[in-house]
């Protein structure tokens, strides 16, 4: 909230209608130092003028202004998404494993449609918690590619039974994150198809089922980072059966 009070205030500032007077009337003082009184008096009415203008836009604009703040930072964060995706596509690409690679780019089609069906209204539900669910389901499959990975580096530094269980677990990791890829584009393709006149009860079992596989994904992707947690530490005690 804090930054985007920044950002509105910023925004707000340096308003072109705002901004050009004033860079013209701090010219005309400056030189009126040299050509005289006259444009110093200028100066100070254009000075005037910024103020004006940045008041009018204070009081008349500022909802617009507003918005247009909310749109630049949320463009800022889908930029910041998209570089992170890239990252990890870059690093996903860098093993030997292709059904990571697969699955990942396919869950990135899904999420580029999300965004083009938000845009273009193919979504028409207005129901804002199915859309938050399935935003957070994104994030959270994105981080299963990360701990999965994880889980692929750690199993190259390991021997015996206890890389093959390693790895074992992680090809159970990518079979989970494969199904929920495919449960997501069908709660996508079952939104696409609601239309307004859908009764309330309807959406919210959809958002039900997709918060119920937001939850599981989290506690199945914290079970993971606990277990490369343990064996990171040396902490191998409980694996002695895999040796």
């Amino acid at each position: 909230m804090k930054g985007l009070k920044q950002k509105i205030a910023i925004n707000l500032l340096t308003q072109p209608s705002s901004v050009m007077p004033g860079l013209l009337g701090i010219s005309l003082l400056l030189l009126s130092v040299i050509m005289g009184k006259t444009l110093a008096l200028f100066g100070v009415l254009c000075l005037l003028g910024s103020l004006g203008m940045l008041a009018t836009n204070l009081v008349f604009n500022l909802d617009s202004i507003a918005n247009q703040s909310v749109q630049e930072m949320i463009e800022a964060k889908a930029r910041e998404k998209e570089a992170a995706l890239n990252a990890l596509d870059r690093k996903l690409a860098s093993d030997d494993e292709p059904r990571d690679q697969l699955a990942f780019r396919n869950l990135r089609i899904l999420i580029t449609t999300f965004r083009n069906d938000l845009k273009s209204g193919a979504i028409k539900c207005s129901h804002s918690g199915l859309v938050q669910n399935l935003d957070q389901t994104f994030d959270s499959l994105v981080a299963r590619f990360d701990e999965q990975f994880a889980m692929g580096k750690t199993a190259e530094g390991l021997q015996g039974k206890l890389r093959k269980k390693m790895l074992k677990d992680r090809a159970a990791a990518l079979d989970d994150i494969e199904q929920r890829i495919e449960n997501v584009a069908n709660v996508m393709a079952e939104i696409r198809t609601m239309e307004v006149s859908y009764k309330k009860s309807e959406l919210d079992a959809v958002e039900r089922r997709l918060h119920d596989q937001l939850a599981v994904a989290k506690a199945v992707g914290e079970s993971m980072r606990q277990m490369e947690d343990e064996l990171a530490l040396g902490d191998t005690a409980k694996y002695k059966e895999y040796d």
